[in-house]
Formats: C-alpha cells, sequence, structure tokens
C-alpha cells in the first residue's frame, strides 16, 4: 500500500462506462473527483488541424487549482484519453510528478476503435498526446511485456526506461473453479463472448464463427449493441440471429455467466490486456484468442499456442473445441495467472512504483 505520506490522486475511479480494475480504490485512496463543463473530446471531434484547439487549454489552469487544493504529491493517471492528458498538462504546471498506467495503446487502437469517426488531424494529436504524456510521466506502468514493445514500436520510442511491467488485479469474486456443466442448455457447446460493440473487438468475425457452427451449438454474448459506424448493420443482424445477448452485468453475475460456457472466444484485432480473458481462467474456462493481445506470452507460458487462433471461422470452431477439452491446460493458466495477478501482489508493486516516482 502507499505510504501514509503519499497522496494519490488520478482518474481511475471518476469515469463511466467499462468497469474498472477491482481494488483500485486500494491503489489511489486519495482520488481527485471533478467535473469539467462541456465535453473536451468535442473540440477534436471535428478538428482536423495540425496543432490543438486552443479552448483545449482552458482547462488546464482549473485543474492546476484543484491538485493545489488537493496538495497531492504524485498524480496516478490509469489508461489514457483527453482527460488525462489534460490532468497531465495541469500537474507539469505545479511540477507534480506523474505516474501512468497504460491500459491500451492509442497509437494502435485510433484507427480501429471509438476514435475511429474522428478527423485524421485529430487521431495524430491524440497519439502524439498519449506519447508527450508517457515521456513527462516519472514511472510509466505497462500491464504486459507485449504491450510496452508494442508502445515502443508504435510510437518510435524506447517506452523501457522508467517503465514496469505491472498486471492488471483479479476479483476475488472470480477466484472459484467450476467444473463444466453444459451451462444452459444440454448442447454439445456454450460460447462465450464479452466485448464492447466495437471494431477494434471484430463482432463480424465472431457473427461468422457463430453462423458457421453446428446448429446446436449455443452462443452467448455479454454487451451493448449500439449504432456505430465502425460495425455494419447487416453484421449486427448476422450477430443477432445466433447469439442471446445480455446487458453489461455485475461481477458476480458474471462469474455464473462465464460457469454457464464451455469456452469463450475474443478475437480482437488489438486488445492489451482484457480483463474477459483473467476472469473466465480463474472460473476454469479458456478463451480463444487473438495473437494481437497480450495475453499471448501467458499462453504459451501455459502451452496453450493452439488457442491463440483469429483467423477463420472453422480453425476458431476447432480451437473452441480444443479449449473446451483440454483441462489440462486450463489448470496451466489458472495457476499462472492466479500467482501473477494476485491482488496484493499487485498493489505492492504499484506502492513500490509511486515511491520510485517521488525519490
Amino acid at each position: 500500500m502507499p505510504e501514509a505520506n503519499i497522496d494519490v490522486t488520478g482518474l481511475a475511479l471518476m469515469s463511466g462506462g467499462e468497469r474498472k480494475p477491482h481494488g483500485l480504490e486500494e491503489i489511489a485512496p486519495g482520488v481527485l473527483s471533478f467535473r469539467l463543463e462541456g465535453s473536451p473530446y468535442r473540440l477534436l471531434q471535428d478538428w482536423n488541424g495540425s496543432e490543438l484547439p486552443p479552448e483545449l487549454t482552458t482547462y488546464v489552469e482549473p485543474l492546476a487549482r484543484a491538485l493545489t487544493r488537493k496538495r497531492a504529491d504524485l498524480v496516478f493517471l490509469v489508461g489514457f484519453g483527453v482527460e488525462q492528458w489534460l490532468v497531465a498538462q495541469a500537474a507539469a504546471l505545479r511540477r507534480i510528478p506523474v505516474a501512468i498506467s497504460h491500459h491500451g495503446v492509442l497509437a494502435a487502437e485510433a484507427g480501429v476503435s471509438g476514435y475511429d469517426t474522428y478527423p485524421p488531424g485529430a487521431r495524430r494529436l491524440l497519439i502524439r498526446m498519449e506519447r508527450d504524456v508517457s515521456e513527462q510521466a516519472a514511472v510509466r506502468i505497462f500491464l504486459n511485456q507485449w504491450s510496452r514493445d508494442q508502445f515502443s514500436l508504435l510510437h518510435n520510442i524506447n517506452a523501457r526506461p522508467r517503465s514496469r511491467i505491472i498486471p492488471i488485479p483479479y476479483n476475488d469474486v472470480f477466484d472459484e473453479p467450476v467444473p463444466l456443466t453444459r451451462g444452459w442448455t444440454r448442447a454439445p457447446m456454450n460460447v462465450g463472448w464479452v466485448a464492447r460493440w466495437d471494431r477494434i473487438k471484430r463482432p463480424s468475425l465472431v457473427a461468422q464463427t457463430a453462423s458457421a457452427s453446428p446448429r446446436r451449438w449455443r452462443w452467448n454474448a455479454v454487451t451493448t449493441i449500439r449504432e456505430t459506424a465502425s460495425v455494419p448493420e447487416a453484421t449486427r443482424k448476422q450477430f443477432v440471429r445466433r447469439f442471446r445477448v445480455l446487458e453489461p452485468m455485475s461481477p458476480t453475475r458474471l462469474a455464473d455467466f462465464y460457469a454457464k460456457t464451455d469456452a469463450l472466444m475474443l478475437p480482437s484485432a488489438f486488445d492489451v490486456s482484457p480483463t474477459v480473458v483473467l476472469e473466465a481462467a480463474l472460473r476454469g474456462r479458456l478463451t480463444v484468442l487473438s495473437k494481437h493481445t497480450g495475453w499471448t506470452d501467458a499462453y504459451r507460458e501455459a502451452e496453450l499456442d493452439h488457442l491463440l487462433c483469429d483467423s477463420t471461422p472453422s480453425a476458431m470452431l476447432a480451437a473452441l473445441e480444443s479449449a473446451r477439452d483440454d483441462r489440462e491446460g486450463t489448470e496451466r493458466l489458472r495457476t499462472l495467472l492466479r500467482e501473477r495477478h494476485e491482488p496484493a501482489r499487485v498493489f505492492a508493486a504499484h506502492a513500490k512504483a509511486f515511491r520510485d516516482a517521488l525519490s
């Protein structure tokens, strides 16, 4: 845990949307909460210039005053977005060191995620902002070696200096393996997909795979299907014909969802550390996974290379059957991830990184 005289602030607990890693309130006991008037993202949505919109900098001084009132010794940023960049600028104005945990690599995601509707100039600015905050940070945390290598490659920098590899912690709710039960039905296969409805998660390949499966296979998704230019309407129609779709749910209900599947799939175009893989593994379920994710090293350590598959529907279906039947591989991965992502170990690594940032 952080020492008593370290007052850590950040954006870890203030934004809505996706679930945040369990236990971040233990890492960041003093969280700065504020509301920005208007949306800084909107300033970039129609911006195609080579320099930042001048209005963006008007947020910095009020944030700097908030940091002064908080008497912050360190600003801890989780993930990257326009808000994180603004807070980092405010911290620089007050000469407060910054630690950042990179939960993604915008340089890879900008063209295949929610940012793909932004003008090219705005996307280039966002990528530059991500690099600049990382270069500013006294300590930069990556969730795995793969993501640090990707960050270095895509930004054409060496991200190793001042960096740490600290994975996400697991939620105890998932830490109980359960035997295969044939899930919701007596179907020969119950497959799960837990992801955002976003092109980067490749719902088109997921839908094609489900459509190519035997009729008795059952397909179950936890997602919110929404209208988005990045996912064609034809994909949505194909998806809902084959999937039972459930809305995002509490960790307790999600743990039950995993238990009722035989295997999961996640053929993302790019994914640093999707929590579904960790959560499902702790419940005793394997995920057929893209080669373009941060879990590839762990899969190879657990001798599960054959489940790194994101090519054709037929190959995905064969990998799903292998994932269901590989009980020894399931236990190898569960043991490896349970040790590596143990919460107390993860929190202690963060505390050391904070102390190093202040030394």
